[in-house]
């Protein structure tokens, strides 16, 4: 009997252990499982924060909408502002929303992100501007970057201050381009508001005069100007010239540059050199540049022979190559004797007694980029004075047959040293102005022209 029951206590313990086994091995399966699932993620770190940034930047203006869209998390709130409006959407109505924007293709820079890093959570703070062919924002922006098991998304994306850019600065965008004069001055803006302006003139030189100009500067309130310019400061500018040149941005000037009669340059060489008499020349330069001065961005440094700058890599950024000048072709020169402008030149000569005013020694700049070609005339016969004197410039595509793109009939004389193209168009850069190709025709949208008040005689 007792063997009996010794056999069955021995049994029954065998049961219960491989009972407690077969318990304990899914507890502690369990034990692992959740302890995988609250284990730490690693911290996030700025570089990984600098990798969605830059490709939420890059996604944009390249229009991606699919890796666009992997950046944002599943739990996301996204605050938009247009001007004084405000939305404010979850991340499927943000998507659908962006969505619309990239059929209409947008351009998107993002500058001088700063990222603040916490734990698992970055937040960057940047200046964005945001732009199509229509339309153009400008304003302080926000996006939080959080880091999870599933990877590193965007669960915040607000724009704080939406500032609605107008044509007219959309047009001067000096994000992108911009002349230069002077070698040290990135020409951003021709016409001047009062409110700009504080009571401080100063010659840009130890003399008034730098070449054939006299030139003053006058000190501006940087808090009023518009947030499209004063967003500048500390930018760094590729200036382009007889070499590449890399040049930051100091602060802002009103600039006025003027062609002086010779007798006020005279009665300034005359006058004692102390820091009166130049404030008080400065003024003077000033007062004779009037309405034509111009909003200027002072570089840190000068740029042999600078002509335009830019701040924004653009891998679209095509800078034509100027071709030896020639003699026009007889087809361009058909082109431009139908002119209004040539034919009032024509005019002007028979009276002067002139048999035909052109030149023979008239040339004509060719500016290639692929298959693109551009002619430029610019020339000036005569002394005036009473005596005979004209000046005429045209450009042409001339890629194909010649067209006309522009001439002194549709506005001033336009000396084009450098051309320029991306896919925000073609900039023509002269000598004293700026012109865009818009459709068929080069509009004037920038001029830096200094008053000529001299007498040649």
């Amino acid at each position: 009997m007792s063997r009996t029951i010794c056999i069955l206590v021995a049994v029954m313990s065998l049961v219960a252990c491989d009972k407690k086994k077969t318990d304990t091995v899914p507890a502690a399966a369990e034990a692992t499982t959740a302890a995988q699932a609250v284990a730490p993620v690693a911290p996030l770190t700025e570089h990984d924060a600098e990798e969605v940034f830059r490709g939420w930047v890059d996604a944009q203006n390249t229009g991606d909408f699919e890796k666009y869209s992997a950046l944002y998390a599943p739990k996301f709130e996204g605050v938009k502002r247009v001007g004084a409006k405000t939305s404010r959407f979850d991340r499927k109505a943000w998507l659908e929303d962006r969505g619309r924007m990239f059929q209409k293709g947008q351009q998107v820079s993002a500058e001088e992100p700063k990222f603040v890093v916490s734990g698992d959570t970055a937040v960057v703070r940047f200046t964005q501007r945001w732009e199509t062919k229509t339309f153009a924002d400008v304003g302080p922006k926000v996006l939080v970057v959080a880091k999870s098991p599933s990877g590193v998304q965007i669960v915040r994306e607000e724009m704080l201050k939406s500032n609605v850019l107008s044509a007219r600065e959309r047009e001067l965008d000096a994000n992108r381009w911009a002349p230069v004069v002077l070698e040290e001055f990135v020409v951003l803006d021709d016409q001047i508001k009062p409110e700009w302006l504080l009571d401080t003139h100063r010659l840009v030189g130890e003399q008034p005069m730098i070449g054939a100009l006299a030139v003053a500067e006058t000190w501006v309130d940087v808090a009023k100007l518009p947030v499209t310019f004063k967003t500048l400061k500390a930018r760094t500018f590729t200036v382009q010239g007889t070499q590449e040149c890399r040049a930051t941005v100091q602060g802002f000037r009103v600039l006025a540059r003027v062609t002086p009669h010779f007798g006020m340059v005279q009665d300034w060489q005359e006058r004692p050199s102390t820091k009166t008499s130049a404030h008080e020349i400065a003024a003077e330069i000033v007062a004779l540049a009037g309405d034509q001065r111009v909003l200027v961005a002072k570089l840190d440094k000068a740029c042999p022979g600078a002509i335009w700058a830019h701040s924004i890599a653009d891998s679209s950024l095509e800078v034509f190559t100027q071709e030896q000048a020639e003699t026009p072709p007889v087809d361009v020169m058909e082109v431009i004797r139908k002119t209004p402008a040539f034919d009032a030149i024509e005019k002007q000569a028979r009276e002067f007694g002139r048999d035909g005013w052109f030149p023979s020694e008239g040339t004509m700049k060719r500016f290639t980029a692929g298959k693109r070609v551009y002619g430029v005339i610019a020339t000036k016969v005569g002394e005036g004075c009473g005596n005979f004197y004209a000046e005429y410039s045209a450009v042409l595509d001339i890629s194909g047959e010649p067209k006309l793109l522009y001439d002194n009939s549709m506005g001033p004389f336009l000396d084009v040293q450098s051309i320029v193209a991306s896919n925000n168009g073609v900039a023509f850069f002269g000598t004293d102005h700026e012109a865009t190709l818009k459709g068929d025709q080069l509009d004037v949208v920038l001029s830096w022209a200094a008053p000529y008040l001299d007498c040649p005689c």
